[in-house]
């Protein structure tokens, strides 16, 4: 029995190690889409940031303790980075 609940904890800190990196890639999206200059490179990066946040939105509701639909979320980077 102890081997499943390991197996299940190892699977859940690998979910939510994929929502943590899910808001990173949001919030790298969202910078380049702010600093790029072309408008085709704009809409792109913004469609995957939007796209990220659904999927990590859908992980993040397939996770045990998730309530009322609502998820951290990350501070943007800072403009001047």
């Amino acid at each position: 029995m102890n081997g499943r609940r390991n197996g299940c904890r190892r699977r859940l800190a690998t979910a939510e190690v994929a929502s943590n990196e899910l808001h990173v890639q949001i919030a790298e999206c969202e910078m380049i889409r702010d600093l790029a200059t072309e408008p085709k490179k704009r809409e792109l990066f913004g469609r995957l940031a939007e796209h990220f946040k659904i999927l990590a939105a859908d992980l993040e509701r397939a996770l045990p303790g998730h309530r009322d639909g609502l998820h951290k979320t990350q501070e943007p980077l800072p403009k001047d980075v």
